[in-house]
Parts: C-alpha cells; structure tokens; sequence
C-alpha cells in the first residue's frame, strides 16, 4: 500500500460497499487519505456487498458525474 500511494497518479473514482466482505471498506478510505493523487474520490455504498450489483444506476450516475468533472466526457 505504502508504494502505491505513494506512486499513484491516476484520476480515480472507488466504488465501495460498506458490507463488502472481501475488501474493508476501511482500505479505500485509508487509501484515499494517504494519496496525494488528483483528482481522487470516493463513494461508500451503504449496505453495499463488493459486487454492487444491485446498485448499478447509482454506480453509473456517478462514475458518468465523475468523468465530467474531469473532463473526459
């Protein structure tokens, strides 16, 4: 994790459950809190499980806001 905050350069918008049982949510809010990366944001799902698969409008309401603001779209 160290090296890739460190390292990390890409605009980055992390979808996370808060009910995921394969990765903590807990990993994407530290990893967002130590990368100096921009832009970089993340949405918690709440009661979402890692595969997101009932939340598939929101995902794509917000991954769409997301690459207008920065600029791809």
């Amino acid at each position: 994790l160290d090296r890739l905050v460190k390292d990390y350069q890409t605009p980055t918008l992390i979808l996370h459950g808060t009910e995921d049982g394969a990765v903590p949510f807990q990993d994407s809010v530290d990893f967002i809190q130590k990368s100096k990366a921009r832009p970089l944001e993340l949405l918690l799902i709440g009661g979402g499980d890692h595969r997101l698969t009932d939340q598939k409008e929101v995902l794509f309401e917000h991954m769409h806001a997301f690459c207008k603001r920065i600029g791809i779209l």
